[in-house]
């Protein structure tokens, strides 16, 4: 499920405005830290982001190519079909149709197997990338102090220190209030 960019926003500008009180809450009296990283550019900037976008285009061109053999078969059929047509008895044009729809079909699944395909290969790179990312970002946080590190691409938090979880505190104060008539 994707979250609008609209609303993207609106959460993170919530999250930010509830970061004054768990801050607070914690009770300590250096500023929180807030850091911005911009996925997207780690993808594609890095070695691993970059092997990722070439076995994606391996991956695209091999398909391409399928594809076009696959679209070549299907145009020498359409040849032979309107040939087929011109002749007095239209011999084997009923064949040639039948075999022209079944490739169609053929390519059209094959277009969908090759897309899920693509979409699973960037899916598990990404997640493969994201994972190897996480020690880099618990280093960073903890050498810089950084209490939330935010996606700049869709306003995600990267990683957040303690000092600013007030998800106990938010459950507590929901409960008490659900409590009153």
């Amino acid at each position: 499920m994707k979250i609008s960019h609209t609303r993207a926003i609106h959460w993170t500008f919530l999250l930010i405005a509830l970061l004054g009180p768990a801050a607070a809450m914690a009770q300590e009296d250096t500023p929180l830290r807030i850091a911005i990283v911009d996925m997207e550019r780690i993808v594609f900037e890095s070695r691993a982001g970059q092997d990722l976008q070439s076995r994606l285009e391996g991956f695209r061109q091999s398909a391409q190519s399928e594809l076009t053999a696959m679209q070549e078969r299907a145009q020498d059929l359409q040849k032979r079909a309107s040939e087929a047509a011109a002749t007095p008895t239209g011999a084997g044009l009923a064949e040639l149709r039948r075999e022209l729809e079944e490739v169609g079909a053929q390519i059209q699944r094959r277009q969908e197997d090759l897309q899920r395909e693509m979409e699973r290969i960037q899916t598990q790179g990404l997640q493969q990338i994201e994972s190897q990312l996480q020690p880099v970002f618990e280093q960073f946080q903890d050498e810089m102090n950084y209490d939330v590190i935010f996606n700049r691409v869709n306003s995600a938090i990267v990683k957040a220190s303690d000092r600013v979880e007030i998800t106990d505190e938010i459950v507590r104060r929901y409960n008490a209030a659900s409590r009153q008539p």
